[in-house]
Order: structure tokens, then sequence, then C-alpha cells
């Protein structure tokens, strides 16, 4: 004979965490994981505080999360933080500013084994934007100067007059793919 279970009801939300949950979920529908990822890691994930991302109902996302980053590259450029660098390459790259993935290789981790999320953000992005074959999309052996570091550079001054972005897909696309290359980081 077996005991039932009895499961307690879930205590209900207070204010603030509905508030938070509800903004979570507008964002996520409007602007898709990868930029709230990377909105996360620029500091714009608590609703009602400054410099929060909060635009208001009704108001145009994309182009509001454009101005966010704009105005957090503004604050990043007078910061001499070693990791600025990468995380403001993802900021641009994520907007479409090709640009930013340059940014992001050229500050590669000087070791293997770097940690903490926003941390691996920018070379996780790097990988998941760029349609790069298989062998260079594994961010885990980009080190600062090794042979990786110099094959993604090389692949990307090959490519880049070659990528387009794709709002939608949140991705660099091939304009016509050269053979043997896939369409997108998805495929």
């Amino acid at each position: 004979m077996s005991t039932p279970i009895h499961w307690e009801a879930p205590r209900p939300m207070s204010e603030e965490q509905r508030r938070r949950r509800d903004y979570q979920e507008r964002l996520t529908a409007a602007l898709g994981y990868r930029r709230c990822y990377v909105m996360m890691c620029l500091g714009g994930d608590f609703p009602h505080r400054a410099p929060a991302f909060d635009p208001p109902p009704g108001a145009d996302m994309l182009a509001a999360f454009r101005e966010f980053v704009a105005s957090r590259l503004a604050l990043m450029a007078e910061d001499d933080f070693a990791g600025t660098g990468a995380m403001a390459g993802v900021a641009r790259l994520i907007t479409g500013d090709l640009s930013g993935a340059d940014e992001i290789i050229d500050n590669l981790p000087a070791q293997p084994g770097l940690r903490g999320y926003c941390n691996l953000l920018p070379f996780e992005m790097l990988a998941g934007c760029l349609p790069l074959p298989a062998p260079l999309g594994e961010r885990h052996t980009w080190i600062a100067g090794s042979p990786q570091q110099a094959a993604l550079r090389q692949w990307l001054d090959q490519h880049r007059h070659a990528l387009r972005w794709d709002e939608v897909e949140v991705e660099y696309r091939w304009l016509a793919p050269p053979a043997g290359e896939s369409q997108s980081a998805l495929d």
C-alpha cells in the first residue's frame, strides 16, 4: 500500500516577482533569447532600475534595443576592464555590426577554462551567429595567440563581404553560400 503524496500549492508570487516575470516574457517574445542574453550581460535586465532596458509598451523593441546597446557601448568606452572588449564586440555583433566579430576575436581568453556566463557569452554568440565551418566553430579551442585565433581572423576576412545580417533569425547568413558551406550557424 502506498502513501499518497501531498503537494503543497506554490506560494503566490510577490508583485515584484510577477512584474519581473512579465518583463522577461515581454522582452523574450519581442527580442528573442540571443538579444536577451546580451541585454542581461550588459546590465539591462533589472526592470524599473536604471540603466535597465525597459521600453514602454508599444515601442519598437528592436530600435529600443539598438539604442540601449549604443548607450552601453558609450559607457563601456570609458571602462578599461579586461572583459569589456569582447562584451562590446558581442553587443555590436548582435545588432548587425560585423566589426563586433573582430573585437571578439581580438579579445579571446589567454588560457582555456574561462568561467562565468557573461564571460563566455561573446564567444558563444560568435560561434552561434556566424556560419563557421565545424572545426572552426568549436569555441573551446579559441585561445589568444593560437592558430585557431589566426584561422578565425582569416575566415572572417575572407568571408565578411559574403555575409548579411538576418534581423529575424539573429545571425549572419551567406548572400550565396560558398561551395560546401551551410547557409546558417544552425544548419
